[in-house]
């Protein structure tokens, strides 16, 4: 294939807005570059007829494949998803589990939110205790098992698992008490926290030209797409908003300016970020959160 015939097949490909035009693009191609194709039969085999929808799935990026950027990063998950992973228990759970990140996040609270500090400290106490009453009954279950029968007969009441200790259900509450205010107070907190650090340290990489190709990528626009409210108005409207807020939320000027912004929220956005919010707003506090709408 001829250099300018590649040139070709590039301009008339990429000029035509519909598949029709592009069909004749391709075939105007291989006329002008039918004395070239004469030269070997691996050429030969590749002159054939393209229909509309094989076109369709032609793309000129294979052209540049050879470019080595590497590509912005992409996932499967949806928002809904990730915010489940988030802030769940089985997070929580992975960051304690982890000795650099348990104590990144334990300074954290320490220092921001010293009375879920203390919440913290009692989770891993009732842990450590739960972990206590399974090793016991595991070395129970043991020598249950290996301990000689006394008769051939089977009582009634050798098929009942016997445990050589038992949580209490008023420390069971205890434990998931804790483990509810970690997850609904505590994760979301660090994760904000971290997130904005992130955030901030990328965007001003990317305004003094010191961030990387694949950290410019994932915060490309993010600091484009804001709004802004008046608390001194009732209910707190909606004043002003940026351009790519409109085309990030696919809601006009119109219908925004002057409503609360709550109308963002959906089934899922978490009601306790959403009270910790309202009580921020109203005691004049200052408050970052991530909100799924």
């Amino acid at each position: 294939m001829g250099e300018q015939g590649l040139e070709d097949l590039t301009i008339n490909y990429t000029s035509q807005a519909d598949s029709a035009g592009s069909v004749r693009a391709f075939e105007e191609y291989g006329r002008t570059d039918s004395v070239t194709q004469e030269t070997g039969s691996e050429h030969n085999a590749t002159r054939k007829r393209f229909s509309a929808d094989e076109l369709r799935r032609y793309s000129i990026d294979e052209l540049t494949s050879y470019d080595l950027h590497p590509p912005p990063p992409t996932s499967d998950a949806n928002a809904e998803q990730l915010a489940s992973r988030l802030f769940s228990a089985d997070h929580l759970d992975l960051i304690l589990k982890d000795t650099e990140h348990s104590r990144r996040f334990r300074s954290f609270l320490e220092r921001y939110h010293p009375q879920l500090a203390a919440t913290l400290v009692r989770y891993l106490e009732s842990q450590k205790a739960l972990a206590a009453i399974r090793y016991a009954n595991a070395l129970a279950e043991v020598v249950s098992a290996t301990r000689p029968a006394r008769s051939q007969q089977p009582s009634r009441s050798s098929s009942v698992k016997s445990n050589a200790a038992v949580v209490d259900t008023h420390f069971q509450s205890f434990s998931q008490k804790a483990v509810d205010e970690l997850v609904d107070e505590a994760l979301p907190a660090y994760i904000t926290y971290r997130m904005i650090t992130v955030v901030t340290e990328c965007l001003v990489k990317d305004i003094t030209g010191n961030n990387s190709p694949f950290m410019r990528d994932l915060v490309q626009g993010l600091a484009e797409v804001y709004c802004l409210s008046d608390p001194n108005q009732p209910d707190n409207p909606l004043v002003f908003a940026s351009e790519e807020f409109y085309n990030t939320t696919q809601y006009n000027h119109e219908y925004v300016i002057g409503k609360n912004c709550r109308f963002l929220q959906g089934p899922q956005t978490s009601r306790a970020a959403v009270k910790r919010i309202t009580n921020a707003l109203r005691n004049g506090q200052e408050i970052s959160e991530i909100l799924l709408n």
